[in-house]
């Protein structure tokens, strides 16, 4: 996973380093490509949250002694290995969720030249849906108003002011709970964020593609 995002992370700043470009080729040659790597490193997220979520102990027995995994083995609470299990899946999670974090750091403190590489309107909807994707834990603005209110913000500002999102703050949350049933609910909710960042950067990405037919049917 985390090759496929320096990979992104390398297309971006290639984009800040063009200049003069015409429209279709920035989009063929950058945007395009970004697309493609996103939906694997998605997918690839999916994976690391559910693969979190099938390790966490659903439920007591109806004694109240035992928890079971999804895949239906029994974790006993009385010799402390449910505390185990607990700790060895969040240190793996945690792991691998913090090999990205650099990445973050710099995608924050660029995200002012990386929008301001582009002119389009619909290109600076796109970069900054997959800024958020990458930026926060929660979900993202949905509507071109929300985003091209942060756009403005983000140029304005730049991306360590604007785009102070809490980002921390899953891992913290994971960090100070081992409660099963709390940690379900965590893994859960993120999942359900992650699909909608998702989503918000596939139509954008979906409306930046119509634009750039639409330019080229009318020879623009």
């Amino acid at each position: 996973m985390i090759e496929a995002v320096k990979m992104i992370y390398e297309l971006l700043s290639r984009l800040i380093r063009i200049k003069y470009e015409r429209r279709r080729k920035i989009f063929d040659d950058i945007l395009k490509p970004i697309s493609e790597k996103f939906i694997l490193v998605n997918a690839e997220y999916r994976t690391m949250f559910n693969a979190t979520l099938d390790k966490i102990p659903l439920h007591y027995d109806k004694d109240k002694t035992h928890w079971f995994l999804p895949n239906g083995e029994i974790v006993q609470e009385d010799n402390s290995k449910l505390g185990q299990h607990i700790q060895i899946l969040k240190n793996e999670f945690l792991t691998k969720r913090s090999e990205r974090e650099h990445i973050r750091d710099e995608l924050r403190y660029r995200a002012h030249t990386i929008l301001a590489a582009v002119k389009g309107q619909e290109e600076r909807r796109f970069l900054l849906a997959l800024l958020y994707y990458f930026l926060e834990d929660g979900p993202s603005p949905d509507s071109n108003q929300s985003l091209d209110t942060m756009i403005e913000v983000v140029l304005e500002e730049g991306g360590n002011s604007a785009l102070r999102t809490p980002s921390a703050r899953l891992a913290l949350d994971i960090e100070n709970t081992n409660n099963p049933t709390e940690l379900r609910r965590l893994f859960s909710n993120a999942v359900t964020n992650l699909d909608q960042r998702f989503a918000v950067v596939c139509c954008r990405f979906a409306e930046l593609q119509l634009a750039i037919i639409n330019e080229t049917a009318t020879g623009g």
